[in-house]
Order: structure tokens, then sequence, then C-alpha cells
């Protein structure tokens, strides 16, 4: 029974190994090459809120 729970576990790994690679594969280079998350984000302009990025302005 051991074994085979063990059988199990590695299939489980390799296929969320095989998912991690295939979803890496698919991300711009820009955010692969790039230092950190945020970096990222200042680069391309997603820090600013939506309301902010394309100028208009949120009157309530």
């Amino acid at each position: 029974m051991c074994k085979r729970k063990l059988a199990q576990t590695m299939t489980h790994l390799i296929y969320i190994r095989h998912m991690l690679v295939k979803h890496w594969n698919r991300l711009p280079r820009e955010m692969v090459d790039a230092p950190s998350l945020e970096t990222f984000k200042q680069k391309k302009g997603f820090d600013k809120p939506k309301q902010l990025q394309h100028g208009a302005i949120n009157t309530i």
C-alpha cells in the first residue's frame, strides 16, 4: 500500500511540474527577465489603478 501511495504522489508531482513549465513558457520574456514582479508592473504601468491609467476621473 505504501508503494502505491508513493507512486501516486510521484505521478502527481510530475504532472504539477509539467503544468508549471507549460505556463512558465507562456509568460512574456519581459516578465521572465524582470528581477521582480513589482519591477515588471512598474515598467508596464500596472502599478496604477485603472481609472488613473486612462486619465479618467472618478467622481462620486
